[in-house]
């Protein structure tokens, strides 16, 4: 509780105030600082004196009166201490001692220009707003412009001793308790930025540690020494001991680095041969090491596999080539590079080759399938043909046809004439050289035996002529039966025809004559008709065109003969042809013969009348 004595704190944003505290410590009584910003939340407190159980003095801070300033303000500071970090951790070790010699430069606010110092050979530099300092190195005074709550900057330089040492890498690494008075402020680039404090705050904690180049223990490892030609490597550095390092990993130019400025980097590109990477680890300019690793790179196999183009059904060997061994997309693995595949359709095949060093490559080709023709051969008109005929096979599906009796034709067509029932087999080829065989077969049926009878006639008589061989019959006459009998009757010789068609429809014709002979006409003479007994004579036939037979059993169309019988019948024949015949006789008388005496003479008159021969014996 404020209890009226007041004092203003130039510079410092507070206000001091006589106070007593009538809750925690009662019997307190003293100075509390209030903030000026407003929210009039207290500072600190300073107890003046304690009242213990006075009752009379009880809580009367009062008793203190006014309060008011009784010294000037203290000068504004800035500075400590530049050390060697010998091991390099960012902290003032207990035997790490001081580095003199070193040029801080102050810049800011009030400043007509920045203001440097070199550390004194305690390694400590300050820069004061005091005007009664007195000049040493190490010390700047008089920086009077200095101004509470700006924004001012320490410039270090990042190495020191002739580049021997370098600005520690690590800031602000320490831990624990007053930590910002033992450790390494500035940045990489040696700068430490800071708002001022106020008047008669030191602004005692920015040091700066030099730690001197202990160069690291480095090891280039590749994730494998020896690789195929496209294989990214992956390099990593070991380094030792641990620390922030700063890694540049160099190759040549045809390889490309990625990470290149990382412990780890990734290598492509690498050409067939050896290859050298170099990397630098770096804590500092000044302090590197670097190693190298090298990489020896495997040229890739060649690889290829032919195409090839079958028919459906085929086998086809397909050859990888460019290594020592072969892993095919069928799981098939050999040495020789040979697979025989079938496939029923075009298939896409590829192989991995691998050569002595391991490297593997893969290509891929394809088995082009193409389809078989669709072959068929058809028989026009019919599949079935009687002996003689010809049928024409009809092939089709392809752009070549070869038949099984060797002819060969684009046209698919073939006459055949096969004199028994033949198979016919036909390789159609289409466009694409496939091919395809089909059959048919030429049903071929026996012809049948055609007979007709002939027969001899004589004019003006019919008769019966007879075929036979089938179960239908077409006579040339018109006449069409199933009995094969026609009944004729020509006028002259004629020839007649059948065609004779058996079951199969087949038919054979065959021809017959019916001979139509004239009538017999037939008569007969003699030398003689009377004659004496004993003396011969000769008979005639007159008129006969065919055979005469004499009813002596004799034939011709004359016969001799000796009648012996007083009257004497000769009968003829004349025949012309079967049924066709006709008879004439005739007789013949005879006398007996003149008898002669010696006593008296005699004479015989013979007088022959048409069939009488008579005999007058003279007296």
């Amino acid at each position: 509780m404020a209890l009226g004595g007041l004092a203003l704190l130039p510079g410092y944003g507070e206000v001091l105030s006589t106070a007593m505290d009538p809750t925690d410590n009662t019997d307190a009584n003293g100075l509390r600082k209030f903030k000026s910003d407003g929210s009039g939340s207290p500072a600190t407190s300073t107890q003046i004196f304690y009242s213990g159980n006075n009752v009379a003095t009880y809580g009367k801070g009062n008793g203190l009166g006014d309060v008011g300033l009784a010294c000037n303000l203290a000068p504004i500071q800035i500075g400590n201490r530049v050390w060697v970090d010998s091991n390099n951790n960012g902290i003032q070790d207990p035997g790490e001692g001081p580095l003199a010699g070193v040029k801080v430069t102050l810049s800011g606010p009030g400043l007509t220009s920045p203001v440097s110092v070199t550390t004194n050979a305690s390694g400590e530099y300050y820069f004061s707003s005091s005007t009664s300092g007195t000049a040493a190195t190490g010390y700047a005074y008089s920086l009077t412009g200095l101004t509470s709550g700006s924004s001012y900057s320490l410039t270090f330089p990042t190495s020191a001793s002739a580049g021997t040492l370098l600005l520690s890498n690590k800031p602000n690494s320490a831990t624990g308790t007053n930590t910002d008075v033992i450790d390494t402020d500035p940045n990489a680039a040696g700068l430490i930025s800071f708002t001022l404090g106020q008047a008669g705050e030191n602004n005692f904690s920015y040091d700066a540690g030099y730690a001197p180049c202990i160069p690291p223990s480095l090891t280039a490892i590749a994730s494998s020494n020896t690789v195929c030609l496209g294989t990214p490597i992956t390099l990593t550095a070991q380094i030792s001991p641990a620390d922030s390092y700063t890694y540049t990993w160099s190759a040549p130019a045809s390889v490309t680095l990625t990470g290149a400025t990382t412990a780890t980097a990734t290598a492509i590109g690498l050409p067939t041969g050896t290859t050298t990477f170099t990397v630098t680890a770096s804590s500092s300019p000044i302090c590197s090491t670097l190693t190298t690793v090298s990489v020896t790179v495997n040229p890739l196999p060649t690889a290829s596999l032919t195409s090839a183009t079958i028919c459906a059904g085929q086998s086809t060997t397909i050859t990888a080539t460019g290594g020592t061994s072969y892993s095919f997309s069928n799981g098939t693995v050999n040495t020789t590079g040979l697979l025989v595949v079938s496939p029923v359709s075009t298939t896409a095949y590829s192989v991995t080759v691998a050569n002595a060093s391991g490297c593997t490559s893969s290509t891929t080709s394809a088995v082009t399938v193409n389809p078989l023709p669709t072959a068929s051969m058809i028989s026009a008109p019919s599949a079935t043909i009687c002996v003689g005929q010809s049928v024409t096979l009809t092939a089709t599906g392809g752009s070549s046809y070869t038949f099984s009796n060797g002819t060969v034709n684009n046209t698919g067509l073939l006459v055949v004439s096969p004199v028994s029932t033949t198979a016919y087999s036909v390789t159609v080829t289409n466009a694409s050289g496939c091919k395809s065989t089909t059959t048919a077969s030429v049903t071929v049926n026996p012809l049948p035996t055609a007979s007709l009878t002939s027969a001899t006639i004589c004019a003006g008589q019919s008769t019966t002529i007879t075929a036979t061989g089938g179960t239908s019959y077409s006579f040339s006459n018109g006449t069409v039966n199933t009995t094969g009998l026609v009944v004729v009757s020509p006028v002259s010789t004629t020839a007649y025809s059948v065609t004779v068609a058996n079951a199969s429809g087949c038919r054979s014709t065959t021809t017959g004559t019916v001979t139509v002979m004239p009538q017999a006409v037939l008569s007969l003479q003699a030398s003689a008709t009377l004659v004496t007994v004993g003396s011969p004579l000769s008979l005639s036939a007159i008129g006969c065109v065919g055979t005469v037979n004499w009813s002596t059993g004799a034939t011709g169309a004359t016969l001799s003969v000796t009648p012996a019988n007083p009257t004497n019948t000769y009968s003829a024949t004349c025949t012309t042809g079967p049924g066709c015949f006709t008879t004439a006789s005739i007789t013949v008388n005879t006398a007996p013969p003149l008898v002669w005496s010696s006593s008296r003479p005699r004479f015989v008159m013979a007088i022959r009348l048409p069939w009488l021969l008579r005999a007058v014996r003279a007296r």
